[in-house]
């Protein structure tokens, strides 16, 4: 679905692209939310995204060497976004 919308709108298919246009970050969030509904209570959906090219790498200090997520590390990491999806 997303690459026919974004092939329709003469859009690269590169994740830069697509997640700096807000239509594409619409699609994904209604694909997301589509695949929960129904299978999670509704005070387990997510309300909101935070939206990152970067990717979750023992590398970058976000992962544990066993693949675990370093969830201070991680909030550190996305303060000022997650602070802003609370404020919204």
């Amino acid at each position: 679905k997303l690459t026919t919308w974004s092939k329709a709108r003469g859009l690269e298919n590169s994740p830069k692209d697509l997640l700096e246009d807000p239509e594409a970050q619409a699609i994904i969030r209604q694909s997301i939310l589509d695949r929960l509904e129904g299978k999670f209570k509704h005070y387990e959906i997510p309300r909101d995204f935070i939206w990152s090219l970067e990717p979750f790498s023992v590398e970058n200090g976000l992962l544990t060497q066993t693949l675990k997520l370093k969830r201070k590390k991680v909030v550190e990491r996305y303060r000022e976004q997650i602070d802003a999806s609370y404020a919204r």
